[in-house]
């Protein structure tokens, strides 16, 4: 048997530098990033048409944005951020704003996009011109000649403070709503209640059609090239109305707005795209990637960290510090998501080293298995809590029982939950009421969030479910807990 070579570090010290789940806070990430050519060489390609990086939470599209900043590090003025906080989620979620345009938007969507194209505008606009004055002198040259001069030049003051500092844009998107309000007063149209969207929003409110004319003008005067990244948008998500609105408005401003020099790049989870009130999905398709890693490449992945953690060749990776057919293990109890394996790997040399061990034993990654299945289980339900409030009452339903059962005992917990339902005071859980006599319905949501796999028939072997793929979920099959979450429910057979 050949000797196995020296680690360079201790595995406590590669649990802790095994590498940032969040990739904004990984000093190390350009060291071990790989597959560049699936995604990042679209995203530095200004000629690419890709705009929107899709998919579920910790499967890297944070990371690409992340290379992007590292790659265009030498100009970080031209490479500019747009986050959750500035986003006036809080304003239309918690505030409250009394507009019959917010409303209205929910409908036309017409408002939140010139929101979305103004203080992207500005945004630029800042980047671009140096100076206050001279910004607003080339500013009037964006616009239509208008007769009403003051009223660029209040929409330009917006971005400004009494103090003479740039403002946010939560405060504004809020001005902006004032000032078209108030635009609209002045020309004679009150708002008042509801508003006919029908009408021509650009004969109403003169002021939203000369953001689109400098919007639409804005490549055409740049000398410079710039990266607009829109990331974490689930941050402050509550599954809102206007909040879905509002974000679904910036596909309608960036399929527009994002050519040469002007590139955008928005991390978007799926769960929340799939909640948007979009008109003529099909129209943006060109523009939306979906985000997934072949386990050859998130094996290369797990071999860079760690033999960057413990200053170790990739070889050593497997066979060495893990044993050799570990891969395969943190494989299944995963979903193909890199930051369920770089977690699940982080836990299981953390246990090797409480345990007293060199390198990692079998016996640690049983023991990091249940460890890492319980976090699993608390993830998911912090992730789906405004689309499936109180999740956890509905998966403790599974405790105890058998990892694979038939259609039968789905629909028995439907109808357990139903009754539950019936006696709780908790508004919140009763969305797991709704499935008595739906048990098709209900085993396709577990099965859409990946709890449940699906299996066609007992004896088959049971794979993730895609509803593209597999089409709608039949009586005649059988299911599996995913063998992520088994563990932590104690299931038999897991």
């Amino acid at each position: 048997m050949a000797r196995k070579r020296g680690i360079g570090r201790s595995l406590s010290d590669a649990a802790r530098n095994l590498g940032m789940l969040v990739a904004e806070q990984d000093p190390n990430l350009e060291r071990y990033y790989v597959g560049r050519e699936e995604y990042l060489d679209r995203a530095l390609n200004m000629d690419d048409t890709l705009i929107f990086y899709m998919g579920p939470k910790g499967i890297g599209k944070s990371a690409i944005l992340q290379m992007v900043r590292l790659e265009r590090a030498r100009d970080e003025k031209r490479v500019i951020d747009i986050a959750p906080d500035d986003l006036a989620f809080s304003a239309f979620a918690n505030l409250r704003v009394e507009s019959a345009l917010l409303t209205d938007a929910l409908r036309g969507q017409w408002l939140f996009k010139s929101l979305w194209d103004y203080v992207l505008l500005m945004e630029i606009w800042e980047r671009e011109n140096s100076g206050v004055q001279n910004r607003l002198e080339k500013f009037k040259s964006l616009f239509m000649k208008s007769k009403d001069e003051k009223r660029i030049q209040r929409l330009f003051q917006i971005t400004i403070s009494d103090e003479g500092k740039a403002v946010s844009l939560t405060d504004r998107i809020l001005e902006l709503i004032k000032e078209v309000e108030l635009s609209a007063q002045a020309s004679g149209t009150e708002i008042k209640g509801k508003v006919s969207l029908q009408q021509s929003s650009a004969r109403r409110f003169q002021l939203l059609a000369e953001i689109n004319h400098a919007v639409k003008k804005l490549p055409e005067v740049l000398k410079h090239e710039y990266y607009i990244l829109v990331d974490d948008l689930d941050l402050h998500w509550r599954n809102e109305p206007n909040q879905n609105a509002f974000i679904a408005a910036l596909f309608l401003s960036l399929r527009k707005l994002s050519r040469r020099p002007i590139k955008f790049l928005v991390s978007l989870r799926e769960d929340i795209y799939n909640c948007l009130p979009l008109v003529d999905k099909d129209k943006s398709r060109d523009r939306v990637c979906t985000v997934e890693w072949g386990l050859y490449t998130i094996r290369e992945m797990i071999e860079k960290r760690v033999s960057t953690a413990l200053k170790c060749k990739t070889t050593d990776v497997w066979g060495n510090v893990f044993p050799e057919r570990a891969f395969e293990t943190l494989a299944r109890y995963s979903t193909k998501k890199p930051r369920e394996f770089i977690r699940f790997a982080s836990l299981c040399l953390n246990r090797a080293h409480i345990n007293g061990h060199k390198r990692v034993h079998e016996d640690d990654i049983s023991q990091a298995v249940r460890e890492y299945s319980c976090e699993r289980m608390q993830d998911l339900v912090s992730d789906l809590r405004y689309v499936y409030p109180r999740l956890e009452i509905v998966l403790e339903k599974f405790r105890g029982k058998d990892r694979e059962f038939g259609f039968e005992t789905l629909d028995v917990t439907a109808t357990e939950l139903a009754l539950d339902a019936l006696e709780a005071e908790d508004s919140e859980s009763l969305w797991a009421g709704q499935f008595d006599g739906r048990g098709v319905d209900f085993a396709e949501s577990l099965a859409d969030i990946g709890f449940l796999q699906v299996k066609d028939n007992r004896t088959a072997r049971a794979k993730s479910y895609e509803r593209s793929v597999a089409g709608r979920v039949r009586a005649d099959m059988w299911f599996a807990v995913h063998p992520m979450y088994a563990p932590a429910l104690e299931l038999l057979g897991a």
